[in-house]
């Protein structure tokens, strides 16, 4: 009897050990925030065209995916898209339209974006521009 209470107290301080060395070893929030990086297939990627510019931005998937600042290797925004909806139903562009892109300027990185509903109902064109430092995103 002596001898299954020596083993149950070791035991019990083994699982109390073993489970302070786990509980510190837990991430805060667990189990943690799910990965939000954006596809690395890029379409196209832009900035300004004057030397001040401070922003730099990606196309991908008929949207914008990333937007970089202050530093190219900061990115500040990750994927900015429209959203349509008919009051019945809701049409989210990178998942539900056909995409098409083309240089809007073959001097300059400018773009020209169109997403579609497959349907033929209503489709977004979207062109960027460099006449700034921020980035004009213009939409029709």
């Amino acid at each position: 009897m002596r001898h299954s209470k020596s083993l149950i107290a070791t035991l019990a301080a083994l699982i109390l050990l073993f489970g302070a060395q786990v509980q510190a070893q837990t991430a805060p929030g667990t189990p943690g925030a799910i990965p939000t990086w954006t596809p690395a297939s890029k379409e196209a990627v832009g900035t300004s065209a004057g030397t001040t510019s401070h922003v730099w931005f990606t196309l991908q998937g008929g949207i914008l995916s990333e937007v970089y600042y202050p530093r190219l290797d900061t990115a500040d925004v990750r994927t900015l898209e429209f959203a349509v909806s008919d009051g019945k139903r809701v049409w989210i562009e990178s998942k539900d339209l056909r995409h098409s892109i083309e240089r809007a300027d073959e001097n300059a990185l400018v773009f020209r974006q169109t997403s579609a509903d497959p349907d033929g109902h209503f489709r977004i064109v979207k062109r960027t521009s460099q006449i700034r430092s921020a980035i004009p995103y213009l939409s029709t």
